[in-house]
């Protein structure tokens, strides 16, 4: 959204501030690169502005308007451009035949939801290169060649999905849910940028909308 308002108001960014409880993350370097200092309301005693955007909540931006909409057909001009735009702060890494599971373990003292309880088993059953990430602990660099590297990438509906932003076109994306999660912001962002997109519900779901899957099931229907 930032980036968004930035190049459709043609404003002078020099920091970007998040307001709240926010933490230090990896993505903070896309921010510094694309927009200025990432400052967090911890930092600053007496918050004053001479000019200042605020940005619109994320649900409201081009990523995620159609968040809910299952049957969205439309292409998107506003995506890829701002996509390739960051991508182009970052070195390029060309695609390998790579399957990535991006993890979701708790970290941070974050407790998370929609965790996949057997992703042992679902690494040890693909065939071929196969390796498994926790985008949180690494930088995002490292975030971006681990994507251009990989041809599918298995994960669990949650945030660190936006990374498939950086996918090559033609590579394959399967998206995890809890089967009564309806959400669909991550497959018209596959479809903005080219990247084949299917999604899976089944296996058995726990608490928390933690899920283990039937691996064989998984297999065969994909």
């Amino acid at each position: 959204n930032a980036l968004w308002v930035k190049q459709k108001h043609n404003i002078d960014v020099d920091r970007v501030i998040f307001l709240g409880e926010g933490i230090p993350q990896k993505i903070d370097d896309m921010f510094e690169k694309s927009l200025g200092k990432v400052l967090y309301t911890k930092d600053l005693n007496n918050l004053q502005f001479e000019n200042a955007w605020l940005l619109p909540n994320e649900y409201t931006g081009p990523l995620m308007a159609h968040l809910n909409d299952k049957n969205h057909n439309c292409a998107s001009l506003t995506v890829p451009i701002m996509v390739n735009k960051l991508l182009s702060l970052y070195d390029q890494t060309p695609q390998e035949n790579l399957i990535t599971i991006i993890s979701r373990q708790n970290y941070n003292n974050r407790n998370l939801q929609r965790v996949m309880k057997n992703e042992n088993d679902l690494e040890s059953a693909l065939p071929g290169d196969v390796e498994r990430v926790q985008l949180e602990h690494m930088s995002m660099q490292e975030q971006i060649t681990q994507m251009q590297r990989s041809r599918l990438v298995i994960a669990m509906h949650g945030a660190g999905n936006v990374h498939i932003a950086w996918l090559h076109k033609k590579s394959k994306f399967i998206e995890i849910f809890p089967k009564h999660k309806r959400r669909y912001g991550y497959k018209h962002l596959a479809k903005y940028m080219g990247v084949d997109y299917r999604e899976y519900r089944g296996g058995r779901d726990g608490p928390n909308d933690s899920k283990v899957l039937d691996i064989d099931n998984f297999m065969k229907v994909n």
